[in-house]
């Protein structure tokens, strides 16, 4: 390439897309003329979404969009609507043929028509095989209105209208009047959603760097503005994660994060509740209340896995091949005690996406709480298969083996992991453990004494490190005696 520049745009196939169209009309013709409504692409492609996306990398994308906003529109305004989108460019087609017949074109203006004739099918091209932007469909619509007026205004005599100046001047004072309301009103509403968006993006930007009482903030903000769909999922997300905050926090006296809690809890599911009624054929929105309901059920709250399970089953009518959501089920399930429902759920998730690694890892968990070592290693293999370059993963394999008594097999996916990850501090430490039971005790008094620089406050590890300088067990001595893969913490910190 002559210049450094990459693009990747993902969008579905000109098949995917009609596909999608025909199974969301369901044979009406009323929906072929007119179409499903403005904006129903996104809710169309959930519901009828192939299956087949879920083994590409771009599973878990969802399309607002189809193949060409041509395409889209088709199926969201219909037959007629994609008619309509057209018009421009066929009246400039007529325009065309009636300039061409009359042979009244001077040679500039031939020129004239030419480029603006070529940069409105260009344009519009791009409508039809593409999906621009808003400020190219702006630019196709108005120059082929140019083009239109350039060339049907030619051979027509200049003619002097028979109306006073004054009915002149009103006329166009009316028309100009007209033009502003429509130019302000429309200009109104678009800039208060574009400020209340902007409050939303930022309450985003403070939840991904975990300051979830700024998110809360900037999300009553963005509902001051205009309580849009967004906003309102921003207040659950973040209250979501504000109440898992306040359960885990051993430092607030127990009335005093009972009332916190309790305050939170009905703020947050009202603002769900809210969300679902501002776009009910949204998942989302049913996902985070199920969420919401989910957390509630794992503290014991009366009526919350019920909650819990109606929302994920609402939230899977909306997104029916997502395997996101017969995992949650899944874990919703496990907390619950019912095995049956968490393995028909994990199975589902796996049925849709037999490579998804969150659902394999949540296999490993059920077979280690089942004392299944073997089945728990073989899972764990299929998971470092799907997601290679994932560190954790190759530490819990490593872990497993050592575990298992099997040192040999575990040196390889720790050293892995530490390929991938260099300063991952326990895949040192169980790969040191796991170098002295094979004879390589220097190799296991390098790793430790790495460890003593990254964790200087670390008892432990100095114990090890003495005990190794000494010929002796790296564990000989250690309190507590329980061996490190048993522990309920992690020896080293990251």
């Amino acid at each position: 390439s002559v210049f450094p520049v990459s693009s990747l745009e993902v969008r579905p196939g000109l098949q995917s897309t009609l596909d999608v169209i025909s199974a969301a009309r369901q044979g009406s013709v009323r929906e072929a003329l007119l179409g499903t409504g403005p904006n129903t692409f996104g809710a169309a492609w959930l519901a009828h979404k192939p299956v087949q996306v879920n083994q590409t990398p771009f599973w878990n994308l969802d399309f607002n969009v189809g193949y060409s906003t041509l395409a889209t529109a088709f199926g969201t305004v219909g037959f007629l609507g994609a008619i309509a989108w057209l018009v421009p460019l066929i009246l400039l087609g007529f325009a065309l043929v009636r300039a061409v017949r009359l042979g009244v074109l001077s040679r500039d203006e031939r020129l004239a028509a030419a480029l603006l004739g070529v940069g409105s099918l260009f344009l519009f091209a791009a409508v039809v095989l593409y999906v621009p932007s808003q400020n190219i469909l702006l630019l196709a619509f108005v120059l082929s209105g140019s083009a239109f007026g350039f060339l049907w205004r030619q051979g027509q005599a200049a003619r002097e209208e028979g109306v006073s100046s004054v009915l002149r001047g009103i006329g166009v004072l009316a028309v100009a009047g007209g033009l502003l309301v429509l130019t302000v009103v429309p200009g109104f509403i678009t800039a208060r959603r574009l400020a209340a968006e902007s409050y939303t993006g930022a309450g985003l930007s403070a939840l991904a760097s975990g300051d979830t009482d700024a998110a809360l903030g900037l999300a009553a903000r963005a509902q001051g503005v205009e309580r849009t769909a967004n906003a309102l999922r921003l207040q659950v997300e973040a209250g979501t994660r504000k109440l898992a905050a306040i359960a885990q926090d051993t430092a607030m006296k127990p009335e005093d994060a009972r009332a916190a809690f309790t305050a939170q809890v009905q703020s947050t599911i009202p603002a769900a509740q809210a969300a679902i009624a501002a776009a009910p054929t949204d998942y989302r929105a049913h996902f985070l209340l199920a969420r919401v309901y989910d957390l509630l059920s794992l503290l014991k709250v009366e009526g919350a896995y019920q909650g819990a399970a109606a929302a994920y089953s609402a939230a899977a009518e909306r997104n029916p091949t997502n395997p996101a959501l017969p995992l949650a089920v899944a874990r919703l399930e496990a907390a619950a005690g019912n095995a049956e429902g968490t393995q028909t759920a994990i199975t589902r998730a796996l049925q849709l996406k037999p490579d998804y690694t969150d659902a394999i890892l949540f296999v490993v968990q059920i077979n280690v709480a089942n004392n299944d070592l073997a089945s728990a290693i073989e899972n764990t293999k299929i998971a470092v298969q799907t997601a290679p370059g994932v560190a954790s993963i190759w530490f819990q394999l490593g872990l497993l083996h050592y575990s298992g008594g099997n040192a040999k097999d575990a040196i390889p996916a720790l050293e892995q992991a530490l390929t991938l990850a260099p300063e991952y501090a326990n895949a040192k430490y169980f790969l040191g453990l796991a170098y002295y039971k094979e004879g390589r005790q220097n190799d296991a008094l390098r790793l430790f004494e790495e460890l003593v620089l990254s964790n200087p406050d670390n008892t432990e590890v100095k114990t090890i490190v003495t005990n190794l300088q000494a010929g002796k067990d790296p564990l000989d001595g250690l309190q507590p005696p329980t061996a490190p893969q048993d522990r309920q913490t992690a020896p080293v910190s990251q």
